[in-house]
């Protein structure tokens, strides 16, 4: 985390942005908000992820079509991006 989470101004690009730069974190949170779309009380009611997360959880309630679209259009680089870090990570363990 290079910039402090409480200060990221939430708007679809700096959304965008991070959770492009943050795909383990992005998909975690991806999988949960498409758990709980239909069930805002049990999607307030989880556990944090992170402060980001429950910043993001608050916009994505407070922007629910924003918030799918963005989902939707960036679920392919999300999921891309994170078997690319989990590749990785797989491959220096096997070199070790």
């Amino acid at each position: 985390m290079h910039e402090d989470e409480n200060q990221i101004e939430l708007t679809e690009p700096s959304i965008e942005t991070w959770l492009l730069d943050n795909p383990l974190r992005a998909h975690t949170f991806g999988a949960r908000l498409i758990a709980f779309m239909a069930d805002e009380d049990g999607l307030k009611a989880q556990e944090s992820l992170g402060v980001m997360e429950d910043r993001l959880t608050i916009w994505a309630i407070d922007n629910k079509l924003k918030s799918r679209f963005l989902l939707l259009r960036l679920m392919g680089k999300i999921l891309k991006a994170k078997e690319d870090l989990e590749s990785h990570v797989e491959k220096d363990d096997s070199d070790s």
